[in-house]
């Protein structure tokens, strides 16, 4: 039998170290500039897009391999 579990945009989020605290920022000695900040969304949306297609990968391999049995 095929199980699901929904995941939120807050898990996906927290799942991929997702935060609006500047202090790694600060503690990296980074500049809080406006390219610095574009940069860290950037990086934040790449890897929230990458733990989404995980996700989908992994549950279409439970599928087919639920399929195939």
């Amino acid at each position: 039998m095929f199980h699901s579990v929904l995941l939120t945009s807050d898990d996906l989020l927290q799942g991929a170290g997702y935060t609006d605290d500047p202090l790694p920022a600060r503690l990296d000695r980074e500049a809080d500039t406006l390219l610095t900040r574009l940069g860290r969304h950037l990086r934040h949306a790449v890897t929230i897009v990458v733990v989404i297609s995980a996700e989908i990968d992994r549950r279409t391999r439970l599928l087919v391999s639920e399929l195939v049995q």
